[in-house]
C-alpha cells in the first residue's frame, strides 16, 4: 500500500519521501471452489483420394474412470472426499458443484458416477486385500448400516466388516455383509493364518476354534478398560477402581514402548506387564464369587476372565497390539458417515462404498 504522489512529498521541502522499512500483515485467504469443462478431442483420418470405409482410423484417448459418463477424475476425486471422508450427503454436493460450475446434477448422476469409478477400483481394492491377509495378525471388526430396499420404500440393516493390518501391512479392508453371522469373516480370512485381535465377538471365537491352530485368539484390552469404567459408575466396590488401575499401568508401559522394536518390547512385556497380569487375575478370581452376578462389575470381571488366555497373548509377541483401537478408528468414519447420508441406495452402492472407504482409509491410515 504506496503512498499517494502528494503524501510522498517530504515537508522539509528535500524532494520526495524513501521506503526505509516495511511492516507486513499476514492473513489467510480462501478462493471457493472452481469448476471448468474439459474437451477431448479426438480425430478421424481417411485417405483423401478413396472413400472405403476400411481405411478410417479415429485416434484413441487415454482410459478415464468414469468412461462415458459426464464428470471427470478430479470431479469422481472430490465427490469420493467429500462422502467418504468427510461425510457430507448428495444433496449437499449437488448445491456445492452448482456454485462452482453454474450447472445442476441430479443425486442420479453423482451416484452413478461413484458406482461406476468404484467398480474399477475394485482391483486395487483386491491388492490391499491380499496385502492385508500377508500380515502376521489382524484386528477385525464390524458395525452396522442401513439400505434402501427397492418397493418398500425402507431400509434394512447391514455390516460394514473391517479388516486392519499389522504395523508392516498398514491397509485398512471394509466388507459389505447383509448380516452378522460368522460366513462373512470366514470367507475373507479362508486363506489368512495368524493372529486375530477381536472384541471377543462369537462369531471370531467359533473361527478360532474351528481353524486348527490356523488362527491365534488375541483379546482387546480398550474392551476389558471400557467394562471397568462402566462399573466404576454404578459400584462402590474397591476392585472396580483396581483392575482399572492396573489395566491403566500397562497402557503406561505400551506407552513407553511405543517406538521400541519387537523384540524389547516382548521382554518389556514379560518383565513389567506379567507380574501386573498375575496379580490382576489373582484379585479377580478370588473377588469374583462374592460379587452380584447382576452387576456390571461382574460382567467386566467375566468377560477378562473368561478370555484371559487370549488377553494375556500379547506378551507373548512384541508384535501383537494390546487393543484392537486400529479397527475401531477405521469404523469411526463410516459412522459418522451413516448419520450424514443415513442410508446406502443399493446393495451395489453399498459395496461401492465399501471400496471408496478402503481405499481412503487406507491413504489416510499411511
Amino acid at each position: 500500500y504506496p503512498l499517494s504522489p502528494e503524501e510522498l512529498v517530504c515537508p522539509c521541502g528535500c524532494g520526495q519521501r524513501v521506503v526505509i522499512s516495511e511492516e507486513i500483515t499476514r492473513q489467510l485467504e480462501y478462493t471457493s471452489p472452481s469448476a471448468y469443462v474439459a474437451e477431448h478431442v479426438r480425430y478421424t483420418y481417411g485417405c483423401p483420394t478413396s472413400r472405403e470405409g476400411g481405411i478410417y482410423v479415429t485416434s484413441d484417448k487415454p482410459p478415464n474412470i468414469n468412461h462415458k459418463g459426464v464428470l471427470g477424475p478430479s470431479t469422481i476425486a472430490w465427490l469420493a472426499q467429500s462422502t467418504f471422508e468427510r461425510h457430507l450427503p448428495l444433496s449437499r454436493l449437488q448445491e456445492e458443484l452448482q456454485s462452482a460450475s453454474r450447472m445442476w446434477f441430479s443425486r442420479s448422476v453423482l451416484s452413478g458416477a461413484l458406482v461406476r469409478s468404484a467398480s474399477r477400483l475394485r482391483p486395487l481394492r483386491d491388492l490391499i486385500y491380499r496385502l492385508i491377509l500377508e500380515s502376521f495378525y489382524v484386528r477385525a471388526d464390524e458395525t452396522t448400516g442401513r439400505v434402501l430396499r427397492p418397493g418398500t420404500g425402507k431400509t434394512g440393516l447391514i455390516y460394514l466388516w473391517i479388516y486392519v493390518g499389522d504395523d508392516g501391512h498398514p491397509y485398512q479392508l471394509f466388507d459389505y455383509r447383509l448380516n452378522r453371522t460368522r460366513a462373512g469373516p470366514e470367507e475373507m480370512l479362508a486363506g489368512f493364518e495368524g493372529g486375530l485381535l477381536t472384541d471377543g465377538y462369537s462369531a471370531y471365537t467359533s473361527l478360532v476354534k474351528e481353524s486348527d491352530g490356523r488362527l491365534v485368539d488375541l483379546g482387546c484390552w480398550a474392551h476389558a478398560r471400557r467394562k471397568f469404567d462402566e462399573s466404576c459408575a454404578v459400584t462402590a466396590h474397591a476392585l472396580a477402581h483396581d483392575a482399572l488401575a492396573w489395566i491403566w499401568q500397562l497402557y503406561d508401559i505400551e506407552d513407553q514402548l511405543a517406538d521400541a522394536e519387537s523384540a524389547e518390547r516382548q521382554r518389556v512385556r514379560m518383565r513389567e506387564s506379567a507380574p501386573i497380569l498375575d496379580e490382576l487375575y489373582s484379585q479377580l478370581s478370588e473377588a469374583q464369587p462374592a460379587v452380584r452376578p447382576s452387576s456390571k462389575l461382574y460382567e467386566a470381571i467375566g468377560y477378562l476372565l473368561n478370555r484371559w488366555e487370549a488377553m494375556t497373548r500379547f506378551t507373548t509377541d512384541g508384535r501383537y497390539a494390546i487393543d484392537n483401537n486400529a479397527a475401531e478408528r477405521s469404523i469411526r468414519p463410516s459412522v459418522i458417515g451413516r448419520k450424514n447420508y443415513e442410508f446406502f441406495g443399493s446393495d451395489r452402492g453399498g459395496e461401492a462404498g465399501c471400496i471408496w472407504y478402503t481405499l481412503i482409509q487406507s491413504a489416510r491410515y499411511n
